[in-house]
């Protein structure tokens, strides 16, 4: 008897193209199922941390802003008659 053709790749490649090979969709947050329990805990409050401290970074400079805004709209006579 002859040999059986056990697998052929024939046809395949078309196949794969005709809708198009698309990239894997990318997971806007990667799960933490598996991961070291207490790491994931810790990273858990460092962004709480981070979070904040963006927050009060951003605080300080609207005040900034704002005293800078105040400045510029007192008159130079008073300046001059604050310096001396």
């Amino acid at each position: 008897m002859t040999k059986r053709r056990n697998h052929s790749n024939h046809n395949q490649n078309r196949k794969h193209h005709r809708n198009g090979i698309k990239k894997p969709k990318r997971q806007r947050h990667r799960t933490k199922k598996g991961m070291y329990l207490p790491f994931a805990k810790n990273l858990k409050f460092v962004r709480k941390g981070t979070l904040k401290a963006k927050m009060e970074k951003k605080k300080n400079q609207e005040k900034e802003m704002e005293v800078k805004s105040q400045k510029s709209k007192i008159p130079k006579n008073d300046i001059q008659n604050l310096k001396e």
